[in-house]
């Protein structure tokens, strides 16, 4: 999200599961983390990596809330998760509506809320036209779903989405141009993917894209950098391979 430190300046990283808490602090420490807290969390403060120097020099916290909630972001979003959670406060209503539309078997998933004016200006110069950015202008949600390996009504891996948009002539706009494979369709056109039918719900573009097995990553890197316009040398891309 933006702050007063500039655009797209703060992001956050939720992950839910089962973790050692105290030994991840413990060694995040031990790596040249330097320990804090807020509001009675233990929390780890730690530089950028290594891989991610060229991009950002933010420091992010990291915490483990009852060894199942993992919390890594720039610190203003973390505060701001930490305070809802010892506040015990509800979940903002249009980001669960969101969740409750994905499938039940998403991997991991992702949603941005931005104005489609100025998503168009975090886009790589030249990865969209003059038209296709038009179409984007009428953009003000993506949510993104992935799902890994084989499912009961899937074969290989997937990405769904969700594009909402400012009203129903945005949403035909953007389907259409979806369905004519401009847009940020190329992805679709990369050996080995296949793209789903597109539909138009309300306000909201939806579709999917299949990938064939083992090939998930490769084509998530291409697609990175042809939209940041990073390099295949450079190592801005997450490694998601061995993450599953």
């Amino acid at each position: 999200m933006s702050s007063p430190r500039g655009d797209l300046s703060e992001h956050l990283l939720l992950a839910r599961g089962s973790f050692n808490g105290r030994r991840i602090l413990e060694e995040a420490e031990r790596n040249g983390g330097i320990a804090t807290a807020y509001k009675g969390v233990r929390i780890v403060n730690l530089k950028p990596f290594a891989r991610e120097q060229k991009e950002m020099r933010d420091t992010r916290w990291l915490t483990v809330l009852n060894d199942n909630t993992a919390i890594f972001g720039t610190p203003i979003t973390v505060m701001r998760a930490l305070d809802r959670y010892v506040s015990s406060s509800e979940v903002d209503g249009r980001l669960t509506q969101r969740l409750m539309e994905l499938k039940p078997d998403v991997n991991c998933w992702s949603v941005l809320t931005m104005p489609g004016a100025d998503l168009t200006q975090h886009l790589r110069a030249g990865a969209v036209d003059d038209a296709e950015a038009a179409v984007l202008r009428g953009v003000n949600s993506v949510v993104v779903g992935v799902h890994y390996g084989t499912g009961v009504h899937r074969s290989g891996e997937s990405l769904d989405f969700a594009l909402g948009t400012e009203d129903g002539t945005s949403a035909v706009a953007l389907a259409t141009a979806i369905g004519k494979r401009s847009l940020l369709l190329p992805i679709s056109e990369t050996p080995g993917t296949h793209l789903d039918g597109v539909s138009i719900e309300g306000n909201e573009v939806r579709g999917s894209v299949r990938v064939k097995d083992r090939e998930f990553d490769g084509w998530l890197a291409a697609m990175y950098a042809r939209l940041s316009g990073s390099g295949p040398g450079e190592e801005n891309v997450a490694q998601v391979g061995g993450a599953r």
